[in-house]
C-alpha cells in the first residue's frame, strides 16, 4: 500500500463526509469526534486493511483519479 495513496484516500473520505468515514471503518463513530481522533481510526484500519480491500475503497471513492489528476496539473 502506498503512503501518499492511503493519505489521499483518507483526504478524499474527510471530504466526503462522515457516512464515507464510517464506511471504511467499518462502523458509527460520534459525529462530533475530533478530526485527529478520526484520523488516528482511519490509520489504523489502514494498518488492517488487506491490499485488495484498500483498492477496492480507492476505485470506490475515485482516490486513483485524484492522484492522477495532482500529478498532471
Amino acid at each position: 500500500m502506498n503512503s501518499i495513496t492511503a493519505e489521499v484516500l483518507k483526504q478524499t473520505l474527510f471530504d466526503k463526509g462522515l457516512e464515507s468515514i464510517q464506511d471504511f471503518l467499518g462502523y458509527e463513530i460520534d459525529p462530533k469526534e475530533n478530526k485527529d481522533v478520526i484520523d488516528r481510526r482511519m490509520d489504523e484500519a489502514l494498518d488492517q486493511i488487506s491490499e485488495t480491500e484498500f483498492d477496492e475503497f480507492c476505485r470506490k471513492n475515485g482516490v486513483y483519479e485524484e492522484e492522477w489528476k495532482e500529478i498532471w496539473m
